[in-house]
């Protein structure tokens, strides 16, 4: 079998190198395309099998040259971390251009590209590294992130025609040299497939990445055509390493003549731990400060308790001080005749005066040492008047007491003031290594909560990782937003596989809301760019992610349109509440008035459905640019969060004439996941809902309706509950026919039988019947599929006869 004739771009690297000498060891014919010749080592220019054609990124004749005189291309090319001049359009723009048209024009079908760990694949798995070093890269050189990000869009949209595979790499350490080449060549087996499976590193030497690149020109690698696998050193399973427990008892391996083992007695060496808990300060052992509970408390199984923020004596006394004399007012010569009397400052006013004050000496009245830009920040979000500020002082106290003495709350603040501040100023280039900071520092937070296999940590943890997909999804990376919300798929995935988990009802349903929340608006906001985006409108995709570029339009609408600053406004709002939201310790959540909603979609259905109050019929793209276009997007999501905070239990008694005192009220789980659901399946106004988003949103709303069946007012909701569950059914039905209920097929029979119940409870004999009592609630009076969910409710009914 003839061997095909390989074109390498980036073969003067030194990656490039060991292709070179790879593809020539086997005898392949080699063109290289080159701005520098003068690299290739002369061992290898002076190999008949290789020509070397001189040319630059932008010279495409010299391009197409080299293109007609190949079978297959290799490119290694991609960005340098330390290069932070260069365009990071240049690469994308360099295959859409120029390759793909010289491979069109010569017939040349198959090309294998170099990417990175930044470009997603919907098949990988998430793992705890993969956001720290995709971070790190961001942080180091975003440049270079846009540059790898960009050359993955671009062979997904413009190469569809080209059989492609970019594969995936981490770290590629080793030596170009001949010798070096031949020795790494042969260092161990290759692992191919997505990120986060069984086998997969982060590191394998060049050589062996060479010789697995060309195993995949001579095999063609079919079966990763126009996919992204990862590509590393295949891993070894080896033994545990045991190391015996802090003790305190050095275990040495001293002999004497007896050959006998030595224990030498070290004594333990630590300093005190000013923030520890009181059980550690009791025992005088150095405590880690790992809130909740530190390792210590978790050893010997005690409560981890840890004391209240002080301010420091000095500082009180200094802030006093302060408060007693004040040069900057003009004191009469005669005091006997001032009638002011001096004041000491009582402690919220000396905690808030630390807050804002920004020194260093005062950083420990905080729960964690921040950077002076983290307080800037902070000091931002939190001054007098300023952007969190619009509540009334006793809850912004509350809230202040709460914020600076947790440290996982204060960071999650600081994320969310500069969350607020992009959205609202359009970047943060003024806080951006501050940012990254807190995120890498959330993210090793995270990966050590993984690592102690608490269940009860289950709720803090998606709490962050909402957190960061939410800051994320702000900012417009929705693929890094989707990494984040992998993780709590991967949770709940994992902590469903274990009956004994140890967390409580609240636990779960804090973790319910702190998904939903974000889910919510990644799912709104992703809409809104996929309309933006295609001017035909939604596509019956489930898996793509909103490019980066949609953000630009986005802002552009917020400041140029009265429609898009209303939606400005009110997500400038709900980031302003998330920091109660995402730190929120308190009894358990309160049911919310049906009327707060169901008012709203009735008025959504009238205007947005075909055929009800139009004379003349809409397409489903108009129906959806009317939609997206006015403030009833805005709305809508403004309800959702103002029915969430009403939700959340003051801290004092409600009044007895709250309107709401007498009306239905309904879990706002259950409800706001109906309503998306509406949205999706019924007045089609929602973007398609991803599989595994859609799962773990349908688990949640499993246990909400178990929950809703054993209150005391369940009776009274019962039309409520039929419409939830059968328009479940309706949208497991779609999904079912998609795929995405493949391994989880149980929860349809739930949502069946739960809605069969209802049917029952509520006396329904016929479809007239059951679309009265969706009526009752919202459903369209002019449904054009409405035989369709006959059909489907007429099955669920038969079923039960059977």
């Amino acid at each position: 079998m003839s061997l095909p004739t390989v074109l390498v771009l980036g073969g003067t690297g030194p990656a490039g190198i060991c292709l070179l000498r790879e593809l020539l060891h086997r005898k392949h014919k080699v063109v290289a395309y080159a701005r520098t010749p003068s690299k290739v080592p002369e061992d290898l220019a002076a190999d008949p099998l290789l020509e070397i054609v001189k040319g630059e990124l932008s010279n495409n004749q010299a391009l197409a040259t080299a293109v007609a005189k190949c079978g297959v291309v290799v490119s290694l090319l991609g960005p340098q971390l330390s290069d932070k001049s260069t365009d990071p359009s240049v690469l994308p723009r360099f295959y859409k251009s120029s390759l793909f048209p010289a491979m069109r024009q010569h017939g040349v079908k198959r090309v294998f590209a170099m990417g990175t760990l930044s470009i997603v694949s919907p098949e990988d798995s998430w793992s705890i590294l993969l956001p720290a070093m995709v971070m790190f890269v961001r942080l180091l050189s975003s440049g270079t992130y846009r540059t790898i990000i960009g050359i993955g869009e671009t062979f997904e949209n413009e190469a569809k025609d080209l059989d492609w595979t970019i594969f995936h790499i981490a770290g590629i350490p080793g030596e170009s040299d001949n010798e070096s080449w031949a020795r790494d060549r042969e260092d161990g087996k290759t692992f191919v497939g997505w990120i986060g499976e069984k086998g997969h590193t982060y590191s394998q030497k060049r050589a062996a990445l060479s010789r697995w690149l060309v195993n995949a020109v001579e095999g063609g690698l079919q079966d990763w055509v126009r996919k992204m696998p990862a590509v590393s050193k295949l891993s070894v399973s080896r033994p545990h390493k045991i190391i015996p427990p802090n003790t305190g008892i050095a275990i040495g391996t001293m002999s004497s003549n007896n050959n006998k083992t030595i224990k030498v007695r070290q004594r333990r060496a630590h300093t005190r731990s000013r923030m520890g808990c009181i059980e550690c300060k009791a025992r005088r052992v150095k405590c880690d400060e790992n809130r909740p509970i530190c390792q210590n408390c978790i050893k010997i199984n005690k409560v981890c308790k840890y004391p209240p923020v002080q301010v420091p004596l000095r500082e009180r006394r200094a802030l006093e001080r302060a408060g007693a004399a004040q040069p900057w007012e003009h004191a009469p010569w005669d005091a006997s005749t001032s009638s002011k009397q001096l004041e000491v400052p009582n402690t919220q006013s000396l905690t808030h005066q630390l807050i804002v004050a920004g020194s260093k000496k005062n950083l420990d009245c905080l729960a964690i040492n921040m950077p002076l830009k983290s307080h800037e920040l902070f000091h931002y979000f939190y001054q007098p008047g300023g952007s969190a500020s619009a509540l009334s002082s006793d809850r912004h106290q509350r809230r202040m007491a709460h914020i600076i003495s947790d440290p996982h709350a204060l960071r999650s603040a600081v994320l969310i003031a500069a969350t607020h501040f992009g959205f609202n100023f359009g970047n943060i280039k003024s806080f951006e290594q501050t940012f990254y900071f807190h995120t890498l520092e959330t993210v090793r937070l995270v990966k050590e909560w993984f690592a102690k296999g608490d269940y009860t940590l289950c709720a803090p943890i998606t709490k962050q990782m909402a957190l960061l997909a939410y800051t994320e999804a702000c900012r417009g990376d929705h693929q890094m937003a989707e990494k984040h919300l992998n993780a709590i798929y991967a949770l709940s995935r994992y902590r469903g596989g274990h009956k004994a988990t140890g967390g409580t009802i609240l636990d779960q349903k804090l973790s319910d809301r702190y998904f939903l929340i974000t889910s919510t608006f990644m799912h709104g906001a992703t809409t809104a760019l996929e309309f933006l985006r295609r001017p035909i409108g939604f596509t019956g995709t489930t898996t793509s992610s909103a490019s980066l570029t949609g953000t630009p339009s986005i802002s552009s609408w917020h400041i140029a349109d009265d429609r898009g600053q209303y939606f400005h406004s009110v997500t400038l709002n709900a980031i302003r509440e998330f920091p109660v939201t995402f730190n929120y310790s308190g009894d358990i959540f309160q049911d919310i008035s049906v009327a707060r909603v169901l008012p709203g979609l009735r008025v959504l259905t009238r205007n947005f459905y075909d055929g009800y109050s139009k004379t003349l019929p809409r397409s489903a793209y108009q129906i959806q640019h009317d939609f997206w276009q006015s403030e009833a997007s805005a709305m809508l999501y403004e309800g959702f969060i103002e029915a969430h905070k009403s939700s959340v239990p003051k801290g004092n008694k409600t009044p007895a004439n709250n309107i709401d005192e007498d009306k239905q009220k309904t879990s706002w789980v259950g409800l706001s996941i109906a309503t998306e659901l509406y949205l999706e399946q019924i007045v089609v106004l929602w973007r398609p809902f991803t599989r595994d988003n859609y799962l773990h949103t349908m688990r949640i709303l499993q246990r909400d309706l178990s929950y809703a069946l054993q209150k005391p007012n369940a009776p009274q909701l019962a039309d409520l509950l039929f419409w939830e569950s059968f328009i479940a059914v309706i949208s497991l039905q779609v999904h079912k026919m998609q795929g995405d209920l493949a391994h989880d097929r149980g929860i349809k029979l739930y949502f069946e039988e739960f809605a069969r119940e209802q049917s029952r409870v509520l006396g329904l004999k016929t479809w007239k019947d059951v679309k009265a009592a969706l009526l009752r609630v919202v459903w369209p009076c002019d449904f054009t599929d409405d035989d369709y969910v006959k059909g489907i409710w007429e099955a669920v009914v038969e079923y039960e006869a059977v």
